[in-house]
């Protein structure tokens, strides 16, 4: 039998800071979930809940993880752990600054098997320039051409070309979205982290 992936469904966020004005707090948006191991022994159950506190640097890099509520399994438990630190996440915002901050993150890992598809990406700064980059895709532009004229990621050099991976390392809204593509189609724009991305699912066929 194939070992199943363990997929993470976050529930919860809550951030602390000592700042009093939280309104002027945006917190960080996790952008990439390197995979959680596969569980050292068989599951009965659908799904394990666990809960942490992830330190979260002015970059959006983890610097810390307290596992506060583990899976039962010692092993995994550390394993998951250090997974958590090679996650990233934009950083938090406060008036406009990124700062360093401790996240409280619930999270749902549930187990399924791994989802790959080959990729293509185009970044935008904003929502406004995603949306109009959309509507020319739709109106019949080349998504290369448009990745060159538009795109903010590192995957720019390589024509937005991101290759073959599993979606599963991208936080559950995106998986969603990743997941009902066909060959050749594109998503809508769609908020990631500080930036707002379309994704192409390319026919490797």
């Amino acid at each position: 039998m194939k070992a199943l992936l363990c997929v993470i469904v976050l529930l919860l966020a809550g951030g602390c800071s000592s700042t009093p004005e939280v309104a002027d707090l945006t917190l960080p948006a996790l952008i990439y979930q390197a995979p959680f191991p596969p569980f050292p022994y068989p599951v009965t159950a659908p799904d394990v809940r666990i809960e942490l506190n992830i330190l979260i640097d002015e970059q959006g890099a983890v610097r810390y993880v307290d596992l506060l509520r583990g899976s039962g399994s010692t092993e995994w438990d550390s394993s998951a752990r250090a997974a958590v630190f090679r996650w990233r996440y934009s950083p938090a915002q406060y008036k406009g600054k990124s700062l360093k901050l401790w996240l409280h993150q619930s999270a749902v890992v549930q187990f399924a098997q791994p989802n790959y598809m080959t990729l293509a990406e185009l970044y935008c700064a904003t929502q406004e320039e995603a949306d109009s980059v959309y509507r020319k895709l739709t109106e019949g532009c080349d998504f290369c051409e448009m990745v060159l004229l538009h795109s903010v990621a590192p995957s720019r050099d390589q024509r937005g070309t991101v290759g073959r991976v599993n979606i599963q390392q991208y936080p559950e809204e995106i998986r969603r979205i990743l997941s009902r593509l066909e060959g050749e189609e594109w998503t809508e724009p769609v908020k990631y982290g500080e930036w707002y991305a379309i994704f192409k699912r390319v026919d490797d066929r």
